[in-house]
């Protein structure tokens, strides 16, 4: 009787530093991103109370995060330098997919990552790892805001041109003009949540014909896990007239139609790549 009290006090103890150590990450995190997003936050919340209890088997398959930084114009090397640190590291990370850097062109703010990990456990490693915890010290120190878009898959893995996915990931080379640049777009769409099915289904049928150009390499949705009307949706073509060309093509034009019948606002991006490859090598 002594020995399986014991036992108990012993698991009671083990399983009390785990979830101590657990709030602990929590109580970090959320400190970070006080004055952000709720819903985010909220979202981190469960994530990390629900780590490694197997529930909601969606997020344990997979992790999609987007970040949105606000980079001061001075502070550009500055946080190119700091991010690439952190890219070496988690390149060599257990689990990573996808994980890179871009710019974006209209202004000279405003920088997206987006990765992928093969689970939310993968992901929450990473978060919490220490080259991480010095980035975003580096973010605070330097006045770098950000914002992080937990994101679910939409579209199916035909999203990506098996034969044409190496030519994208490895890009058409360095420089400034954006004609000699593959051309990655982003597409952030608020859709009223009675519309969100139609939606879905007028962009998948835009997606089917985009699928089919010839020199498109992606074409991928997402919804922001932590709202009920937010979509992402990314591209990438040949060139930039390969991009006007799918712009002005019918089934663009349809899909267009339908977002502004349907009171769906819609904001498109182009983007720069800062990084060699997109994928882990």
């Amino acid at each position: 009787m002594a020995r399986f009290l014991v036992t108990c006090l012993l698991l009671g103890a083990l399983l009390g530093c785990a979830l101590a150590a657990r709030q602990t990450v929590l109580d970090s995190l959320s400190e970070r991103m006080i004055g952000g997003d709720a819903q985010t936050i909220k979202w981190l919340q469960q994530i990390l109370r629900t780590r490694g209890t197997n529930q909601g088997e969606e997020e344990e398959n997979c992790a999609i995060i987007a970040t949105k930084y606000n980079v001061p114009p001075y502070m550009r090397n500055d946080f190119i330098d700091a991010w690439l640190k952190v890219q070496d590291r988690t390149m060599k990370d257990e689990g990573l997919q996808v994980y890179d850097l871009k710019k974006t062109m209209g202004d000279n703010v405003f920088f997206w990552t987006y990765g992928e990990w093969e689970s939310m456990d993968k992901f929450m490693d990473h978060l919490n790892a220490d080259y991480m915890m010095d980035f975003l010290n580096f973010l605070d120190d330097k006045d770098v805001t950000w914002h992080m878009y937990p994101l679910k898959n939409v579209t199916d893995k035909s999203a990506m041109h098996s034969e044409v996915a190496e030519v994208s990931r490895k890009g058409k080379g360095k420089g400034v003009d954006p004609r000699d640049m593959n051309a990655h777009v982003v597409i952030e769409y608020h859709v009223l949540p009675s519309k969100v099915g139609e939606f879905i289904d007028a962009w998948k049928d835009c997606a089917a014909g985009t699928w089919d150009e010839e020199k498109n390499s992606l074409y991928s949705l997402r919804k922001v896990a932590s709202m009920n009307h937010y979509f992402v949706a990314y591209g990438t073509w040949e060139s930039y007239d390969a991009y006007v060309d799918h712009f002005m093509a019918k089934h663009t034009l349809k899909l267009r139609e339908f977002l502004a019948d349907n009171n769906i606002v819609w904001f498109s991006e182009p983007l720069m790549s800062m990084t060699e490859t997109t994928g882990k090598m």
